[in-house]
């Protein structure tokens, strides 16, 4: 009784590890999509890209933000001088500025300053020079204004177009690339799953071929069928041997692809995978579609940056016309701190009014420039309409697809059975003399194609499928 209650126990034992042993080969598209975005460098660069993009598309706003500068040096002259009394023998400047700069959209810049500088002039006579040493103090605003080139911040404006342009290039390019590679995760996925699958039918129907030629092998030694019953079936064994052959060729190669994604240098998959449910593929839905998709909103981007490079290259060539001015109050003392009180006062002030003028003289070469410009500006936007044409395009068709693939396997599906019945009663009837080899043989053929159309019809779909989700906004995430 106890022996008994242990080999109870031991059976059961056996079972459970067999049934978890079943559970743990089950892998799922789930489990390798994770495994790719873990192990893949390639997805794990576009991500980080994207990343990185999306916290700097702001960038562009630098160009009119406020900045802080500081500016400081030091002279120590002791050059010869034409009258040493006067200019003395060495002159010993330190100077320091520091401030804030803006650079407003609509082309003019303002600088706000304080400058301070300390003088030292030594082996001067002290009555020629009785001040040799002091400081100069300045708080001082200037501001300039563009009158041509830059009019109105036009090349301001186009440098912030450019750069935010070329993130959202490598952003959307990027973005495209990440769903692609995820994309061919899932169809290798499926490739792999339904050439398990595949293997699998020509195995039973080698398997099955084998069998009726031993069993018209044993006939015809026993002088119970005709020996062209035998080559016959023969002959269709070899044939099955071939598509087996094929299939395995084919396994090989979507276990490498389906590998390689996951950065394993093997030929060879070990995890069993679960292939598609024929129901859950009949519910399929069309993805709703979510806008443009990632490589049109790059090609709208290349196009973004053709102008933006158009308008800068405009400007860069257009004549400077430039107004200017400063205003600043001043105070100079031996000591530091009466310098700047008199430099807060307005009993020393300065004030500059100047015009800035420059123009290139190569006029031939700036017209080129500025055509050249234009006609890239106009091939970004003949690109970008293109891509809008073959994305409705593809769209539609994808969707044409989608519908004609899911309409078939429900048919297909009625084939595998009809087929199957018409083999299984076929081979009943063989066993009773009732039918020849032959017949039984290309049964037995056409419930093999049946279910090998069953499997590319599935495959179809399902690519079909993966290639609607690049409209849809899903990033597997």
């Amino acid at each position: 009784m106890e022996i008994t209650g242990l080999s109870w126990f031991f059976s059961l034992l056996i079972v459970l590890m067999g049934v978890w042993n079943l559970s743990a080969q089950a892998y799922t598209f789930e489990d390798y999509l994770k495994e790719v975005q873990r192990k893949n460098s390639g997805l794990q660069a576009a991500s980080k890209s994207i990343k990185g993009t999306t916290l700097r598309m702001n960038e562009a706003h630098l160009y009119d933000r406020p900045s802080f500068f500081f500016n400081s040096q030091y002279l120590d002259d002791q050059r010869p001088t034409a009258v040493p009394a006067f200019q003395g023998t060495e002159t010993v400047l330190a100077t320091y500025q520091a401030g804030v700069t803006q650079q407003f959209i609509f082309g003019t810049k303002a600088t706000l300053s304080y400058n301070i500088a300390h003088t030292a002039i030594n082996g001067a006579s002290p009555a020629l020079v009785p001040q040799t040493s002091f400081y100069d103090m300045s708080p001082k605003l200037e501001v300039s204004m563009s009158l041509w080139k830059n009019w109105w911040g036009r090349e301001i404006r186009a440098g912030e177009d450019l750069t935010q342009g070329q993130a959202e290039l490598v952003q959307n390019s990027e973005k495209f690339r990440y769903k692609q590679l995820l994309m061919m995760a899932e169809l290798n996925y499926w490739r792999l799953a339904l050439a398990q699958q595949t293997v699998k039918v020509q195995a039973e129907s080698l398997d099955r071929s084998t069998k009726i030629r031993d069993w018209n092998y044993a006939r015809f030694h026993k002088g119970l069928a005709d020996e062209s019953d035998y080559l016959q079936s023969s002959s269709a064994l070899t044939a099955r041997e071939l598509d087996y052959q094929t299939a395995l060729m084919e396994e090989r190669s979507a276990a490498r692809a389906f590998n390689t994604l996951r950065e394993i240098d093997a030929e060879v998959v070990h995890e069993e995978l679960s292939g598609p449910d024929n129901r859950d593929l009949r519910s399929l839905a069309i993805p709703v579609r979510a806008g443009n998709r990632e490589d049109v909103e790059a090609a709208l981007a290349q196009k973004k940056i053709a102008q933006a490079q158009a308008a800068l290259g405009e400007e860069k060539n257009k004549p400077t016309l430039e107004v200017y001015g400063s205003y600043s109050l001043n105070g100079r003392d031996n000591t530091s701190d009466p310098a700047m009180n008199q430099s807060l006062s307005k009993d020393h002030p300065a004030g500059i009014l100047g015009v800035r003028f420059n123009t290139p003289l190569d006029l031939g070469n700036t017209i080129d420039n500025k055509n050249g410009y234009a006609q890239e500006k106009i091939a970004a936007r003949l690109n970008y309409e293109r891509k809008l044409y073959e994305q409705e395009r593809e769209w539609k068709d994808l969707v044409n697809r989608f519908k004609d693939y899911q309409d078939r396997l429900l048919l297909v599906q009625k084939m595998e059975d009809a087929q199957k019945e018409k083999f299984l009663k076929e081979k009943i009837r063989l066993n009773r003399g009732r039918s020849t080899t032959f017949q039984m043989l290309q049964f037995e053929q056409d419930y093999a194609n049946a279910q090998l159309l069953k499997l590319k019809n599935e495959a179809d779909l399902i690519g079909t499928y993966a290639q609607l989700k690049l409209f849809s906004g899903v990033i597997y995430e």
